[in-house]
């Protein structure tokens, strides 16, 4: 056995050696009777070590040197089948003349601690309650060389590591970047394509861009008096805070989300946050909303309809704190889910294109479909694997880059396809483009969105009566001043009476094709009338009476049965007749699925899943059949007695306990308007903008008949009702 230490070894920066003790490992390499290297050992007073082929630092330590404090574990370790130790990111080699020297140094280093500043001395000022604060973000390397958050917001302090940031984002003390990654060696962060080093000088770098871009302003939570954090060690997962006066006296309320913090919050005598009479319950796992009524009696808040908290995050349940109908002042949650789902775009273009700042890194161009300026990130192989996981891609296609991000390969799961394609910096114009084509095709297509401005209305003829077949033409030209996204996986267009042609976005696989072109009910009757001069009496005079006469009450099975034939009709799609078993179930039930995104249903599963896109019957009885519109895990069911929403697989359903469905019709936004009753459709309001998202809303016959140039409607027809 040859040692070779070498305590003149280089030392790197931010890295103390650490002098020979009775502490110092020592390495030395194991020879062959030829005198060839077989191995690196390690030996810590007596105690030695043998670095045999895959040895992990795990096996490594067999003797616990790290547990009893003797040496640091290694940021990475790992012995390849040469001998060869990967050791902290950096590989040393058994034949390299100064390869235990090296390894020596890397075992036995520390990385140096910054000097500990003195704690300012405490002000009576600090315990002053005050309004909203931002908060201060200093960053700071620990004992390892991490890089380490602090967040400080008024006496409220929290500290963390970089995989913590998300915390800080549901907490509200910071703004959510569009992306970041953490190094697997934390060597650094990414945010939001700038890399931050795990130096000093990155360090400063990371705290200036938090203080400067992602610190919220004290504007941000002016309308957040009665805040919500997630916290795991509350038995309902939650904390609130609160601050209110009392005679002149403000006082700050914080804790555990308890029912005795509820009493607080809405005694009138002691808090002034919420509306006279509401009523804050808890009954587990479900937080009740309850309004008191005149008789002392309690009732349900239609808006506000009982959640479970446990399936709720801590913005979610703080918006509904501060509802205007919950808290005096408060903002709307209606109006918060809608900004919320603006700020969500479908990606429709990726590009793969050269850094400007940085000729040695590939930059990833996003484009989504409303039409924004494209945003960038790193073509990295972790920035490919968090869109993979975000559910950009389409399900059956697996999308990774390597580890080098020199290889990008695209896998069908179904058939075992594999596409690869390798690139790097120095690869031509025409391989990158390549790349962006290959990650555009591989994207789910997007969702309809709302024309970013109203194409200008021109005078059209009328449409003869009675449904006429809307014949493919060539689109508009967008009303957008950017190049037309990528076609979406819209519902079935219909041809509003106003638009001569088949709308801008034309449907194309995976969405159904166009569909016959129906008549809206105009809004004064075509048919002579016997008395032409008098006008109706029963609806306000803007409102036509006699397409009001159209949504008279029905058969809810006969409404749910006719719906669906007629969008049969309209799409020319093959309805799939099946018989599914369900669970609990003794027999099994009938099914006439009629799906957008084609895929053949086996099993209830396929109804339930994600992927699943359109309408189906369930038969529970000859006199009960249940319609359902799915998308994206969200379902809407229109029952005879009761209805459902449902926003998610794993959610619970709202239950609305009467029947509600009048008819289908289509905006001029491509979207499903389901005409309900106007109870149905005040009950609903809370849920809008959760449908919305998936093509659908809720309209009333009267909403309908003020615009019949909006609304394409689908049943009833206004010469087809008697049949029925």
């Amino acid at each position: 056995m040859t040692t070779s230490p070498d305590p003149a070894a280089p030392p790197r920066p931010g890295d103390v050696a650490q002098p020979p003790d009775a502490n110092h490992l020592r390495v030395e390499i194991e020879r062959d009777p030829e005198g060839k290297p077989k191995a690196f050992t390690l030996t810590l007073a007596n105690q030695t070590v043998v670095l045999r082929s895959g040895t992990t630092w795990l096996k490594t330590d067999e003797f616990k040197w790290v547990t009893r404090g003797l040496i640091e574990a290694p940021q990475s370790f790992q012995v390849e089948p040469n001998g060869t130790v990967d050791i902290n990111g950096e590989k040393i080699a058994l034949d390299d003349p100064e390869g235990a020297a090296k390894l020596e140094h890397e075992l036995n280093k520390h990385h140096a601690v910054a000097p500990k500043k003195k704690a300012a001395p405490k002000t009576a000022a600090a315990h002053t309650v005050s309004g909203p604060r931002a908060p201060h973000f200093a960053v700071k390397l620990d004992q390892f060389g991490h890089l380490v958050v602090v967040c400080t917001r008024g006496a409220e302090r929290v500290e963390t590591g970089l995989r913590g940031l998300p915390s800080l984002v549901q907490n509200r003390l910071m703004l959510a970047p569009r992306q970041y990654h953490v190094d697997p060696l934390h060597r650094g962060i990414e945010l939001d394509g700038t890399f931050y080093e795990a130096t000093q000088d990155g360090a400063g770098q990371l705290a200036e861009i938090l203080n400067t871009r992602y610190a919220p302003s004290p504007e941000d939570d002016q309308d957040t008096a009665i805040e919500i954090k997630e916290n795991p060690a509350a038995a309902t997962g939650f904390d609130i805070h609160f601050v209110t006066v009392v005679s002149g006296a403000r006082f700050e309320v914080k804790g555990h989300l308890s029912q005795e913090k509820l009493d607080l919050l809405q005694d009138s005598a002691k808090c002034d946050l919420l509306q006279p009479g509401v009523i804050l319950r808890l009954t587990p796992p479900h937080m009740l909303f309850r309004r008191r009524r005149p008789d002392g009696g309690e009732e349900h808040i239609p808006e506000l309809p009982d959640i479970q908290y446990r399936r709720i995050t801590a913005p979610e349940l703080q918006r509904l704190f501060n509802h205007p109908i919950i808290r005096r002042g408060g903002e709307s949650v209606a109006a918060a889910a809608l900004h919320a789902h603006e700020q969500d775009d479908d990606l429709v273009e990726l590009r793969v294109t050269r850094n400007p700042q940085n000729k040695k890194v590939l930059w990833l161009e996003t484009s989504t479909a409303a039409g924004s300026a494209p945003t960038g990130r790193a073509f990295t192989h972790h920035n490919i694997a968090d869109l993979q996981e975000a559910g950009v891609f389409l399900p059956h296609l697996d999308v990774s880059l390597s580890l080098d991000h020199c290889v990008l390969s695209i896998l069908n799961i179904e058939t075992k396809h594999e596409d690869r394609l390798t690139l790097d910096t120095q690869s031509p114009d025409s391989t990158l483009d390549e790349a962006g084509r290959m990650l555009t095709a591989a994207l789910k297509p997007p969702r309809p969105r709302a024309p970013a401005a109203p194409a200008p209305q021109t005078p059209s003829p009328p449409p003869p009566p009675g449904p006429v077949a809307s014949a493919p033409a060539p689109a508009p030209p967008p009303t957008r001043p950017t190049p037309a996204p990528a076609p979406a996986p819209a519902p079935p267009v219909i041809a509003a009476p106003r638009q001569p042609a088949v709308p801008p976005k034309q449907a194309e696989p995976p969405a159904p094709p166009p569909i016959a072109k129906a008549t809206a009910p105009p809004p004064q009757p075509q048919a002579p009338q016997p008395p032409p001069a008098a006008p109706p009496a029963e609806p306000e005079p803007d409102v036509d009476a006699s397409f009001l006469a159209l949504f008279e009450r029905t058969s809810p099975l006969a409404v749910n049965l006719a719906v669906f034939n007629r969008l049969t009709d309209l799409l020319g799609m093959p309805v799939q007749d099946i018989l599914l078993t369900l669970p609990r179930a003794f027999t099994d039930r009938r099914f006439q699925v009629l799906s957008f995104s084609h895929p053949e249903i086996e099993t209830i599963l396929d109804l339930r899943s994600e992927t699943f896109y359109g309408f189906y019957l369930t038969h529970v009885s000859e006199q009960k059949v249940l319609l359902v519109y799915a998308c994206k895990g969200r379902h809407i069911e229109w029952g005879p007695d009761r209805c459902l929403l449902q926003p998610s697989v794993s959610a619970e359903p709202n239950e609305y306990k009467l029947s509600a469905l009048l008819g289908l019709a289509q905006d001029a936004d491509s979207q499903f308007a389901f005409i309900v009753t106007p109870a149905y459709s005040d009950w609903a309001q809370a849920f809008a903008p959760t449908y919305r998202d998936v093509c659908a809303r809720f309209v009333t016959p009267r909403d309908v008949a003020l615009e019949p140039d909006r609304f394409t409607l689908i049943w009833p027809e206004p010469s087809q009702w008697g049949r029925i």
